[in-house]
């Protein structure tokens, strides 16, 4: 009977909390992602079980016994469990009537288990004398299978439906286990309060007041610990399961020790409300003293996280959770009368304790918003634990010493704690090592905003918890999520409004307002924190124009999936979104089959959907599940490979054509993005693959919570293997497919060479990739985009080279290499640190006092950094060594790198160091910003302009139109700086045939570059009329050194002699470049 008692409440636990988390997930489904969903489902769930603990209190007389009569209560909940989903299908998400049903919904099951728990204890207690310690300890048991197993493999596995049935199902078993159990003198049995006498002599230690603030407390750490650990293993689902667990083992614990008297004698309540106050104290100290130990931990495994994300909470909450698991049992073991206890204390304890903690859970929306760094009490995860010692105080205290106590207590014990910033423990933050700042930090019920500055590469980033959420040079993508959903949705006859769920930095949103500037555009960002911290990139990022340009900007705090549920049918044109990674908590339904048809739902016909999906961060498996989700919410979806992010397009209606030109439409975004004109678009997009029979993302079944936990090696070929998915449904080339497909096969070829670069170091691959991309140009020489990732693969391919130069001690071709990496991209420490170190070998000290100099300079903690200690013994020593007997210099400490630079033009015209450090640290938005300087009318030198010419592109050529109209000296000047990789526009090409001196420069350019556009214009200019007897002259004296054959007629022939002669060189040499969809295409071999 006692086996079958104790196993019937570890089903009920098992089932309880596996409920409880599927209520929690349909919440965040219907009522919206946050604390305010969440505090609902805690509040009905405690509520309801600790009025059915109540109710087992009152006096009546049951009749075939107390189990058999849980049994019946329990068989209750297992009907009533299904209601819940199949009620709420009913309704529309964000119907008015949602919350109530909610909570009836939660609540009355939960009645059902608090009423059935006492009379199980009642029942068993003359059989068992420690039934009360024992069915506990059995429930907490069954309550932490239910969260470990649910949250971690049932719900993303088997899904809400088939999780919810093994609820069921486990209170069905409960009810056949209890079902014809007879408890001794069940006629006599009564549920009531005992009599007075038969209470102990002694007054009890404890009052129900202590209970109250005890369950408060619980749930406040409940709430506290998977926040707080976040930044030490992620905010991922083994920390939040993990803690929950962790919380649930101690309590169990306690009140397991408690009734095998492994205290000893048996402690008073308030003793352990006592030992309570000091654990929790205790555990927060080891927390905040271990917390930047514990994110060095590994965690490369689905298991491995799940392990010590429940074995360390637990491990470090015990000093509090053990005392407070024993809290009940001893409460009721001090009203236990000379025969036994009273039937009624379980009833009335469990009803107290709940009451406790369901007004927390009602409340926990307004934890975070108490204004504590006002108080001097720093980070709100740092006052909750302390909020929850303080009101133990409050119980254990007479009434008129409790609230000095517990204001002592917040106040004394806050002002031990730390004030820095919870990030400097974050496991993916390296604030010694990475010269990273954090400049503010805000936390909501959703998240904590941090803002970052990072001195080395000159740029902001925001953290979510310990997540780098935005932000970086490499992320240009984010243009184009704002960009794209204006250009690619219907322009005609669309009314509706723009959305941009997620507003992180701000950038996707700036560049949403900049291409809608006449209509509407709401911003949803479900964080406050989040929002509160864009004053810190408008200058930062380049974007308070686009926020004050005075549209018609509308923002909303708000669960974008939420958003969409209530936005009215056809109500949108266009709506772009960067959601976090998949395996965050709550995120994976922002890519799911459901969100996509909500977001269909919200669009007028031709509205566009644009998604970033992360390439890199997922397995093959879950990648192609990402794509055929959005496949089903979309017919004709389209994919666009910008750097290494994949943008998914949708649009109502399907996508097809070609992408019209805009004009100026979001001219800063398309030029930041790469995808400057329709040819960049064209190029950048790949076919939509399929992905087969396979899987799919649903609300029901949130598998991709699972994924992501893989041993870092293999996380480093995600990226290649995924693209290598997205080429697999391409046909093979010579099947008559026109350029511009064998264009894109190309270039993803590449895409996937230049991500198995980490893979295998002994292959050129960035080499190899480069050559690729070279060849590719040579058909589109206007393509932006194109000549970005040639050169992007250049750089890597230079500074690789520079590096093993150095460690195999060929100084001078290390030089080499680096200057050329210079030329080409960025510059970071590791490049400069080789170049300064090459230059040390070969000139020592004084030869090379200039390049140290200008190290310490850009990076004035640069012998500090994680990366240059690495390679300390490698090939940076004597660098190191020469840079600390380098003097230093007064006003070395060098401002904000981050903020722009007033007069750049002028502190570039100047040689100011600081402008020149700034613009080699992010060359692309800082040569956005020259162009838009000299439009506006400013000059700039010819040095400086030779100096940053290697970064000139098709883009910043074309937006140079008008400042080269402006002044022919302005054309030439240009003209004579230009890369060799960058071919002129055709209306540069037009404009030097007619400027004096324009064939002085073409002349140059094909003697001192070879230059194939040059000498294609020369040829031009031969055959006209335009050129006099000395530039003829010239002309054919340059024709013998090419060694062209047969010879150019001589300087006296006549114009039809030339034109025949240039006609066949054209047909026989040279390659055709018409800047648009050639035939064929192939380089002049030089004799």
């Amino acid at each position: 009977m006692v086996i079958r008692v104790l196993a019937a409440v570890l089903l009920t636990g098992f089932g309880g909390l596996l409920f409880e988390l599927l209520a929690l997930r349909w919440a965040a489904l219907d009522l919206g992602q946050g604390s305010q969903a969440q505090g609902w489902v805690l509040a009905a769930f405690l509520l309801g079980l600790g009025v059915g603990g109540r109710r087992a209190s009152f006096p009546r007389s049951p009749r075939g016994g107390l189990l058999p009569r849980a049994g019946l209560l329990y068989l209750g909940v297992g009907v009533l469990l299904p209601l819940l989903p199949l009620l709420a299908s009913l309704l529309r998400p964000g119907d008015p009537l949602l919350a109530p049903l909610f909570f009836l919904g939660v609540g009355i099951p939960a009645v059902f288990m608090g009423e059935a728990f006492p009379l199980c204890v009642a029942g068993l207690q003359e059989r068992f004398p420690w039934a009360v310690f024992a069915l506990n300890g059995s429930n907490l048991l069954g309550s932490c299978l239910g969260l470990g197993l649910g949250a971690l493999a049932l719900l993303p596995l088997l899904g809400f439906e088939t999780s919810l049935w093994f609820a069921v199902g486990s209170y069905g078993l409960a009810f056949v286990l209890l079902l014809g159990l007879r408890d001794r003198g069940r006629e006599e049995a009564r549920v009531w309060e005992a009599e007075p006498g038969a209470l102990p002599l002694e007054r009890p230690t404890g009052g129900r007041s202590l209970l109250f603030l005890a369950g408060a407390s619980v749930l406040l750490l409940e709430i506290w610990l998977p926040r707080r650990l976040a930044f030490s293993f992620g905010s991922f689902l083994p920390t939040q399961a993990g803690s929950l667990l962790g919380i649930l083992l101690g309590l169990s614990l306690g009140s397991f020790l408690f009734g095998i008297r492994a205290w000893g004698s048996r402690l008073g309540a308030r003793t352990l409300g006592l030992a309570s106050f000091l654990g929790v104290l205790a555990s927060m100290g080891l927390i905040e003293v271990l917390a930047g130990e514990l994110a060095r931990l590994p965690l490369e495994s689905l298991s491995g996280a799940l392990f010590r994300a429940s074995l360390f909470p637990g491990l470090l909450l015990l000093p509090a959770s053990v005392p407070m698991g024993a809290l009940i049992p001893a409460w009721i073991a001090e009203r236990e009368g000379p025969e036994g206890g009273d039937m009624a204390l379980p009833g009335r304890a469990f009803y107290t304790f709940s009451m406790g903690a369901a007004l927390v859970g009602l409340g926990s929306p307004l934890l975070f918003a108490l204004p504590v760094e006002a108080w001097g009490l720093g980070s709100p995860l740092r006052f909750l634990p302390l909020l929850a010692a303080g009101l133990l105080i409050l119980g254990l205290a007479p009434l008129r010493m409790a609230v000095p106590l517990f204001l002592a207590t917040l106040l004394g014990v806050g002002a031990l704690l730390p004030r820095t910033p919870l990030l400097l423990e974050a496991r993916n933050f390296d604030a010694e090592g990475s010269g990273r700042q954090v400049l503010a930090e805000k936390t909501d019920r959703i998240t904590t905003a941090s803002v970052v500055l990072d001195r080395v590469r000159g740029e902001r980033f925001l953290y979510t918890d310990e997540f780098s959420a935005a932000g970086g040079v490499e992320s240009k993508y984010m243009e184009a999520l704002g960009l794209l959903p204006v250009w690619l949705s219907d322009q005609g006859e669309g009314q509706g409004d723009f959305a941009c769920l997620g507003l992180g930095t701000g950038r996707t949103a700036a560049a949403l307002l900049e291409a809608n500037r006449d209509g509407r555009t709401w911003i949803v960002e479900i964080s406050k924190a989040v929002a509160d911290q864009l004053p810190f990139f408008l200058d930062a990022c380049g974007i308070r124009e686009a926020f004050s340009l005075g549209g018609d900007l509308r923002t909303r705090i708000l669960d974008g999936r939420f958003f969409l549920e209530l936005a009215p049918r056809e109500s949108l044109r266009g709506l772009t979104l960067e959601p976090l990674l998949p395996q965050a908590p709550g995120s994976v339904y922002l890519y799911s089959v459901g969100f996509y048809r909500a977001g269909r739902r919200a669009l007028e016909p031709g509205g566009v959907l644009v998604q970033w999906v992360p390439t890199h961060a997922l397995p093959r498996k879950g990648f192609l599940a990402l794509l055929r989700s959005f496949r089903r919410g979309f017919e004709r979806p389209r994919l666009l490979l910008v750097q290494e992010s994949s943008l998914l397009l949708g649009r109502k209606g399907g996508l097809k054509g070609a992408i019209p030109e805009r004009g100026e439409l979001g001219e800063r975004a398309a030029f930041l993005s790469g995808l400057f004109r329709p040819l960049d678009l064209a190029l950048a997009e790949l076919p939509f693959p399929d992905g087969g029979a396979g899987e799919v993302v649903e609300e029901e079944r949130p598998f991709l919570e699972r994924m992501g936990f893989e041993p870092a090696a293999q996380r480093l070929g995600w990226l290649a293997r995924n693209l290598e998915a997205l080429g697999q449904k391409q046909a093979p080339a010579g099947d008559g497919r026109d350029l511009r497909d064998l264009a894109q096969r190309e270039r993803l070829a590449a895409r996937v060479l230049l991500a198995r670069r980490f893979e295998d170091p002994g292959l050129d691959a960035a080499g190899l990739a480069a050559r690729m991309l070279e060849k590719l140009r040579e058909r589109f020489p206007s393509s932006t985009l194109l000549l970005r990732e040639e050169r992007r693969a250049r750089f890597l391919q230079e500074r690789d080279r520079a590096w093993k130069a150095l460690l195999s001690l060929h100084a001078e071709a290390a030089l080499e290499a680096a200057d050329r990496a210079l030329r080409l991209g960025p510059c970071d420490p590791v490049l400069l640190g080789t170049r300064a170190a090459a230059l040390l070998a070969l000139r020592g000290e004084e030869g090379a006092r200039s390049a140290l100099e200008d190290l310490r300079r850009f990076y004035p903690q640069f012998a500090g950094l994680r990366a240059i200690q690495r390679r300390s013994g490698l090939g940076l020593g004597p660098l190191l060594q020469a840079l600390a007997r380098l003097p230093r210099t007064r006003g070395e400490g060098e401002p904000d790198p981050s903020l722009p630079i007033p007069g750049f033009v002028k502190a570039l015209n100047a040689g100011e160091p600081r402008a020149w450090i700034a613009f080699r640290r992010r060359p692309l938005d800082h040569l956005w910003t020259l162009v838009q300087d000299l439009r506006a009318g400013k000059s700039l030198r010819p040095e400086s302009l030779e100096r940053l010419a290697s970064f000139l592109d098709p883009a910043s050529l074309a937006l140079l139109e008008p400042w080269m109209a402006r002044a022919s000296q302005n054309l030439l000047s240009l003209a004579r700086v230009l890369p060799p990789d960058l071919a002129p526009s055709a209306w540069m090409r037009a404009r030097l045939v007619e400027v004096p001196g324009g064939f002085e420069v073409y002349l140059r350019l094909l003697e001192r570059r070879k230059s194939p556009w040059a000498l294609h214009a020369l040829l031009d200019l031969f055959s006209s009329s335009r050129l006099g007897r000395k530039e003829l002259i010239r002309c054919s004296l340059a024709w013998q050194r090419l060694q062209l054959v047969p010879p150019p007629p001589s300087p006296s022939a006549s114009q039809e002699a030339r034109v025949r002669w240039v006609k066949a060189r054209r047909k026989e040499l040279l390659p055709i470049w018409n800047y648009g969809f050639p035939h064929q295409s192939r380089f002049l071999e030089w004799k």
